[in-house]
Parts: C-alpha cells; structure tokens; sequence
C-alpha cells in the first residue's frame, strides 16, 4: 500500500509540474510542443535516475525519523496516513490547477498523521530538518 501511495504521489506530482515546463517551452517559441513534450520526458526521466542515486538521505528526512518518536515514524499506519494525506494534498491542489509543493505536502502529511494520532513532535528537528531548509531552498 505504501509503494501505492508512493506511485500515486509521483503520478500526481509529474501532473502538476511537468505541464508548467512544456507550457513554457511550447509558449516561449524555445520549443515546438513536441520538442517540448520529449524535454519533458527526458528531464523527468532523469530525474528518476537522479533520485534513485541520491534520494536515500531525501526518503530518511521525510520517513518522520527524528521528527516524532522511532517506535511511531516506522509504523505502517504512521507512514499510511502521511503518505495519504501529502497524495490528496498534491491530487486535489492539481485537479483544481493550484500550484502545489510536494516538499509542502509531505511535511503536511507527516505533522497531520502526528498530530490526528496524539504523538508529540520534534520542534528542534521540525525548524532544522524542514522549516528553514523549506523557507530557504528558493535562495
């Protein structure tokens, strides 16, 4: 299930971003909306291979290790509800054409499925693991 939510999340996360680059391509006249759809895939396949090399550090930040207690980030109904809710975050922000982060919406998941189940969390690693990196990933 939660390989699921994973896949549901890349799907629904790949609807909301890859449309902005092709648009972009297509509209600026950098690109015909071909060329641009075949940038599309490419970078996003890249991206995938990217992630498989490097996205372990990325996956343990985001498992909720350090932001809640170690018995409670690796149980399935913890994982299952954070998974969920950053799903129909991102699922819902893209059917109503919000622009949406899905770094935001893990987050999301993770506080909501803490906080829902009564579990305390972690203010030193909720401002040094996520907060101040999320406020300042744009510089």
């Amino acid at each position: 299930m939660i390989a699921t939510l994973a896949f549901l999340l890349a799907f629904f996360n790949g609807a909301n971003d890859s449309g902005k680059g092709v648009a972009t391509l297509a509209c600026s006249g950098e690109s015909r909306p071909r060329g641009a759809l075949r940038w599309a895939v490419l970078t996003t396949l890249a991206g995938a291979l990217a992630a498989v090399w490097g996205g372990a550090a990325l996956a343990a930040t985001f498992s909720g290790k350090g932001l809640v207690p170690d018995a409670v980030a690796g149980t399935p109904s913890f994982l299952l509800a954070a998974g969920a809710g950053a799903v129909v975050t991102v699922a819902l922000a893209t059917a109503l054409r919000l622009p949406v982060s899905t770094s935001h919406a893990l987050l999301g998941g993770l506080l909501g499925s803490a906080l829902g189940g009564g579990v305390a969390v972690d203010g030193g690693a909720l401002a040094t693991k996520f907060l101040l990196p999320l406020a300042f990933s744009p510089l």
